[in-house]
């Protein structure tokens, strides 16, 4: 497994993770079981939170917990919706931190909600400021600009992002300026919910500027299709392949699949 730094947060990070958005609609035991095999296969990013996610990731953080790097997230606008739900997960996971919150952030006016005092942004600070989060982190799905303006109040320190062989808007408007202020990059929807092929689509990610990969799982062969796609070596797509990502690209150009577990709020 392939480890890169999570920009400034000095955290080192497997370039695929996984997301938790599928792990909360399995059997507590066979969300743990894909969390745990995952984990000895080298993954160290886990990304919630999403139902009861946290708590199927609480036995490998347990184990380990030097080791995980764990993401969570909260559509919360205000600082002390922020603390209690920080509170809840740290009870969920039953640890005494967590690595990165990601104040869920869709629009310019929200931004500005969250930004305002008593927003969403003080609770993080605060929260971080108490030891229980260790990165300010936002989450947009659709509008890159939103998180752009927020890297550029210097408090966000990793953004989540959809970035795919179809969906490329990123890799010109957010990363540049990401990578400017060494912010921690993350990237979500890797396989457009599903729609691509994992073989080439995760490969292509891999070669791209970015950080992490939270991949989206379900099962224990899901797992080991992306862990294959990721550690095919050489990690660049030969040409064939290569004409193959450019053909779904095009063939997918003008559709925005939404994610059902989400309606696309992720």
């Amino acid at each position: 497994m392939e480890y890169r730094r999570l920009g400034r947060t000095g955290l080192e990070v497997s370039v695929l993770g996984m997301g938790g958005g599928y792990l909360m609609l399995l059997e507590q035991e066979l969300g743990t079981e894909l969390y745990e095999r995952a984990f000895e296969r080298g993954v160290n990013y886990f990304d919630g939170r999403y139902g009861d996610s946290l708590t199927k990731l609480r036995p490998v953080v347990k184990r380990d917990r030097a080791r995980c790097v764990v993401g969570s997230k909260t559509a919360e606008s205000t600082a002390e919706g922020i603390m209690e739900r920080v509170e809840e997960d740290l009870t969920e996971l039953d640890t005494d931190y967590l690595d990165i919150y990601y104040s869920r952030c869709y629009s310019h006016e929200m931004l500005e909600e969250r930004l305002a005092p008593g927003g969403a942004f003080e609770g993080m600070v605060k929260a971080r400021e108490q030891g229980k989060i260790r990165a300010i982190g936002m989450a947009n799905h659709s509008d890159p600009s939103v998180l752009v303006a927020g890297i550029e109040t210097g408090l966000v320190d990793v953004v989540i992002f959809p970035l795919n062989i179809v969906r490329r808007d990123a890799l010109e408007t957010l990363i540049p300026v990401a990578q400017k202020h060494d912010v921690g990059l993350v990237v979500m929807k890797p396989l457009a919910v599903g729609k691509l092929p994992a073989h080439n689509a995760l490969r292509w990610l891999r070669t791209q500027p970015i950080h992490t990969i939270a991949a989206g799982m379900s099962s224990l062969e899901h797992l080991e299709i992306d862990l294959a796609a990721i550690e095919q070596e050489p990690a660049a797509l030969p040409v064939g392949e290569e004409a193959e990502v450019e053909r779904v690209r095009l063939a997918r150009a003008n559709t925005r699949e939404a994610c059902h577990l989400c309606q696309g709020l992720c």
